[in-house]
């Protein structure tokens, strides 16, 4: 699935996990879209990981926002690009800010595995 969507601002709760969003704005998200956590690529091919979903631990709302592996931009584009390659799982609620932060790196791990094979 492929979608273009505009480039809206955040929370900052990923940033405070030191894993910088780019968020998007969530009515540009196609409806069949499930939400999940995907590996996926953005910006001409880049590698990342996109959330689309609930936020349970901050207690926010449903939101879109990716993640580029191994890069970071200084000013967001105002609309991004964003071809899904693979669903690694569930949007799930977590016990504690730890349990988040373990399953954000083996979200991390997950995709790298998948955009490189």
């Amino acid at each position: 699935m492929r979608f273009s969507a505009r480039v809206v601002s955040g929370s900052g709760e990923a940033k405070k996990q030191n894993v910088p969003t780019i968020n998007l704005h969530v009515e540009d998200v196609p409806g069949e879209l499930e939400h999940g956590i995907y590996a996926c690529r953005v910006l001409s091919g880049l590698p990342a990981v996109m959330h689309y979903g609930p936020r349970f631990m901050h207690k926010l709302p449903v939101s879109c926002e990716v993640h580029l592996l191994d890069t970071t931009v200084s000013q967001p584009p105002a609309s991004l690009s964003i071809e899904v390659v693979k669903r690694i799982r569930d949007v799930a609620d977590f016990s504690s800010t730890d349990a988040l932060k373990e399953a954000i790196q083996n979200d991390l791990e997950a995709a790298r595995a998948i955009l490189n094979a």
